[in-house]
């Protein structure tokens, strides 16, 4: 800036990096609790409608008939994950013997609620199962009369037998089976996933991120600030190096929000990855949105961020009462 032929210089600097991160945290927590906020909203709202308490019921009646689900004040777990962390006041007799019931619970249900052919495929597995495990070269289980019983030769511990015979044949076995043969289970759980993955993620996602990301720098426009820039005095200015127009601000939050933000939801942060990147190591230190409009982000503890250059001519004439031109400083 150039103040009757002589140098006068508004001099804007790169925030430091530490700082441009702390306020990204600052962002990501507050759009974070914005959309767990919205998640339980969506939540409440679809777990009140007739077609989810239709599938939820459906798919419980199949967990509680099943045999291997527990199930307390309507929570269902599944047994391999209950019993090794809740069976404190079971001797390892009952936990073993409370498998076993589960296992001849669920052979039934096929039988009754699927078919005998399913029931027999599973039988068979099971069976085969038994047979194939010993225990320091001897069998947990043996054919008798083609029945297959416990071996009465065996040692082995009733721990070992739901550690080493019953749970992994629940996780490895049972539970496939029952996802692939419990009526309408699979088509339940499918409501259920999408509703989640495709609307109550995504929607919570970009709720938070509008009113995190999008509408604090509507009223802090100056600067175009989050609530973590205003806290880091980080502001966001143009090519031109003043404020951020409306339109192109719009601009800079749609790619934010849109290509990065809500396109991570579905690859696994790819995005976020590639704009943090650009962020740390590109040369103007600009995100993936800043770099394609040309915004870039300075400190401001001891700096302004003008509308306009007559603003700043106005503002230098009040200081200094002399007549200002500005002309862009064409120093790295």
């Amino acid at each position: 800036m150039e103040v009757n032929a002589e140098p006068r210089k508004i001099e804007y600097y790169h925030p430091l990096f530490h700082r441009r991160l702390l306020a990204d945290v600052i962002d990501f927590i507050v759009l974070a609790l914005i959309a767990l906020l919205s998640f339980v909203g969506f939540r409440a709202a679809f777990a009140s409608s007739a077609e989810y308490k239709f599938h939820s019921e459906r798919m419980d009646q199949n967990r509680a008939s099943s045999g291997l689900y527990y199930s307390s004040d309507g929570i269902y777990s599944l047994l391999s994950n209950y019993y090794p962390s809740n069976s404190g006041t079971l001797s390892s007799q009952e936990v073993m013997t409370l498998y076993e019931k589960g296992l001849d619970t669920f052979l039934v249900y096929l039988g009754n609620e699927v078919g005998q052919e399913a029931q027999s495929t599973v039988a068979k597995d099971y069976d085969d199962f038994r047979l194939s495990l010993t225990h320091e070269e001897v069998h947990y289980f043996i054919s008798v009369n083609g029945k297959v019983e416990k071996n009465s030769a065996a040692s082995m511990s009733y721990q070992l037998y739901s550690d080493e015979v019953y749970r992994p044949y629940y996780a490895d076995h049972a539970e496939g089976y029952f996802t692939v043969y419990a009526p309408h289970f699979i088509e339940d759980s499918k409501y259920f996933s999408t509703i989640l993955l495709f609307i109550e993620i995504p929607c919570s996602v970009f709720i938070g991120a509008v009113l995190s990301l999008f509408v604090p720098p509507l009223f802090f426009k100056r600067g175009r600030q989050t609530l973590g820039k205003a806290l880091y005095k980080i502001g966001r200015v143009d090519s031109q190096f003043l404020a951020v127009k409306l339109g192109r601000y719009c601009a800079e939050s749609a790619i934010l929000i849109l290509a990065i933000v809500m396109l991570s939801c579905f690859t696994f942060g790819v995005p976020l990855l590639i704009s943090f990147s650009l962020m740390a190591f590109s040369k103007k230190r600009q995100d993936f949105p800043d770099y394609m409009l040309g915004i870039e982000e300075i400190d401001l503890t001891d700096s302004k961020i003008f509308y306009s250059l007559e603003e700043a001519q106005i503002t230098f004439v009040e200081h200094e009462n002399r007549h200002v031109d500005f002309v862009a400083d064409k120093k790295e």
